[in-house]
């Protein structure tokens, strides 16, 4: 059997890493309806592109201590012949160090150069995401767009449900408008918090988003918060709730959610549903004496954001509005359709903001939601 010289090994490993690449990116992004990057766990390409760098280092570290080991060996060796092949060797092992390590960096640069970043399916996006740790796809609309949409179809929503309120209230009374007049007052009352629910204490429940919003100009320093960065429904069921039932033994509170852009699972109706009946139970039993107010998961900017995208954020806030109703010390804070954010509002990860906005949030909170 022919020895396979180990240049040619490291040739064929070197051919090999694309193909290999290639293959996971089908596997995940080959075809549409069947995954994309959007769908890729974050610690995939998070660990192949560590991996590939690390191998491409350490490749060239490797041949150049073999080399200067065969350099060694011919000098000590005292022969002129062995001096010239450990010479040689070194050289050779030199320049392949430089070939590996030169070569996977130009493979890296050039798929991120031909990456076009707007097709989840595209194998060179999927390599681009496997091999340089850069999955984000340029939408071809931002944020603003798409929450100029989101508005929209809420706003269509509403006519909607107004059209078959006046219709059924038409159906049942034909001639009596005062029917009609009381319906829009109630409709109202059930996404704001009443006067008369208000309580003395306030309490805001968060992630980072509520931790940098309550640290601009100290806007909760009247207020209580629960808030920690990176956190979701496991933290808020484990830590928050004990914390909150220990609280409420000696007062009442208005307690403000501000949790769901950290999303366990990436279905925005599944994580709204889990926390609702959650929440629910809550106002049922151990906080039906306080006045709960969750508050709309505002916007993430789409070309910036890695993992939450706003197709995510809209079916979360239109399923949890939606289940939010009739409920008398659980309302919906709908601050989302009021914010017209563009790109400079947004820090460079596309989740948090700056402080304008922060301040309009709270703004929001504290006119219409704690009225």
């Amino acid at each position: 059997m022919k020895k396979i010289n180990k240049y040619s090994l490291i040739t064929l490993v070197l051919l090999g890493l694309p193909k290999v690449v290639t293959a996971a990116g089908k596997f995940y992004c080959g075809t549409p309806g069947k995954g994309g990057l959007e769908d890729i766990p974050r610690k995939i390409p998070e660990l192949t592109s560590f991996f590939i760098t690390v191998a491409q280092v350490a490749t060239a570290v490797i041949l150049v201590i073999l080399g200067s080991i065969d350099l060694f060996k011919g000098i000590t060796a005292q022969k002129e012949d062995e001096i010239k092949k450990g010479q040689q060797a070194f050289i050779k092992r030199i320049i392949a160090a430089v070939l590996v390590f030169f070569v996977v960096m130009i493979v890296k640069l050039l798929i991120g150069v031909v990456a076009s970043k707007n097709n989840s399916y595209n194998i060179i996006d999927c390599m681009d995401c496997f091999i340089n740790n850069d999955c984000t796809m340029q939408s071809s609309s931002n944020s603003q767009i798409t929450q100029e949409d989101f508005d929209v179809k809420n706003t269509n929503s509403q006519t909607e449900e107004e059209v078959t309120t006046n219709n059924s209230s038409q159906a049942n009374t034909t001639n009596d408008t005062s029917s009609s007049q009381t319906t829009p007052s109630n409709s109202t009352k059930s996404n704001q918090t009443s006067s008369s629910s208000k309580k003395s204490k306030t309490i805001f429940v968060g992630d980072s988003r509520t931790v940098q919003m309550c640290d601009i100009n100290k806007l909760c320093e009247k207020n209580e918060y629960i808030s920690e960065g990176a956190k979701g429904y496991t933290w808020f069921v484990e830590t928050v709730i004990p914390k909150i039932n220990a609280k409420i033994k000696s007062n009442d509170y208005n307690i403000v959610i501000l949790l769901g852009v950290n999303m366990e699972v990436l279905d925005g109706k599944k994580e709204a549903e889990k926390y609702f009946n959650k929440i629910l139970s809550l106002a049922k039993k151990e906080w039906k004496n306080q006045n709960i107010i969750f508050v709309s998961v505002n916007p993430v900017y789409d070309s910036k954001t890695y993992y939450i995208k706003m197709s995510h954020v809209n079916a979360f806030n239109t399923t949890m509005k939606s289940k939010i109703s009739g409920i008398s010390n659980l309302n919906y804070c709908d601050t989302i359709s009021k914010l017209k954010l563009t790109a400079n509002n947004y820090d460079e990860e596309g989740l948090h903001y700056d402080k304008s906005t922060y301040q309009k949030i709270y703004s929001i909170i504290k006119s219409d939601c704690l009225k």
